[in-house]
């Protein structure tokens, strides 16, 4: 609120026009999409690769859909559309023993590697609310950063 006063309005300044970009409304349709995806296939889903395949079906639901993109911008929406309730909890669970490793490593070496390394796991959460962070260059390097997770975790005392 004070910085809202000092600024001038500049933080309502800038909120205000996002609420209403199409951009967002774009994104919000296709991740409503990728939910009734899920509604009508929850234990399998529709597949790997079927977000894309069937958001012209599922979007023609969706009036203020126009914009027609291969991914809802959300990991855990695209893998529930996809692979349904047994994708999500294989991913929840491959993203809780990464987590778990990557703790147990940096409380045993205090390293900046390590530290570095749990800043990356992270961002990439942080990635998954907002776009399908494991494909081409972005997935290889999420790849490694968990590679280097679980390769330290061996070399972790016990």
């Amino acid at each position: 609120l004070l910085f809202e006063i000092v600024s001038g309005g500049g933080v309502s300044d800038t909120v205000q026009p996002t609420a209403s970009d199409w951009i967002i409304e774009q994104r919000i349709g296709m991740v409503v999409a990728g939910v009734i995806m899920f509604m009508q296939n929850p234990i399998v889903g529709v597949g790997p690769g079927g977000y894309a395949e069937n958001l012209t079906a599922v979007g023609a639901q969706i009036p203020e859909l126009w914009d027609y993109l291969p991914t809802p911008h959300n990991a855990f929406v695209q893998m529930a559309a996809e692979t349904g309730i047994l994708g999500v909890i294989a991913f929840c669970v491959l993203l809780w023993v990464t987590f778990r490793a990557g703790i147990r490593v940096l409380r045993t070496t205090h390293g900046s590697l390590e530290r570095a390394q749990m800043w990356s796991y992270g961002c990439f959460l942080f990635s998954c609310m907002t776009l399908w962070p494991l494909t081409h260059g972005t997935g290889q390097v999420v790849m490694i950063v968990f590679a280097m997770i679980f390769a330290a975790d061996r070399r972790a005392p016990t």
